[in-house]
């Protein structure tokens, strides 16, 4: 799964500090996540569909936000982000692709 993949390779960046869909909230005795840290959100798999079925491997939109002590940091963040997976985009994920990232 192209999901797995990549949040693995991402989850590198911010030395495994990857969560999904929001950030752990304080509980008692703990203290808030460190940063960085990405969020990642998935609309789900969405497959290829034709008049007599699927016709390919379908597509999965993945959504990254990105996290700092600082508004510079973050958006730093962010590009490290996007140079990583357009980098990513470039090799062989088995059957999956990187079509576009912005």
């Amino acid at each position: 799964m192209i999901e797995a993949e990549v949040t693995t390779l991402l989850s590198t960046l911010v030395a495994g500090r990857m969560y999904p869909n929001s950030v752990p909230q304080r509980t008692r005795g703990s203290t808030d996540a460190t940063r960085p840290l990405i969020v990642y959100h998935s609309e789900g798999f969405q497959p290829d569909y034709a008049m007599d079925g699927p016709t390919g491997p379908g597509k999965s939109n993945l959504e990254f936000e990105c996290q700092a002590e600082t508004y510079l940091a973050a958006k730093e963040l962010a590009q490290t982000v996007y140079d990583a997976i357009k980098e990513l985009g470039r090799t062989t994920l088995g059957a999956h692709k990187i079509q576009t990232c912005f």
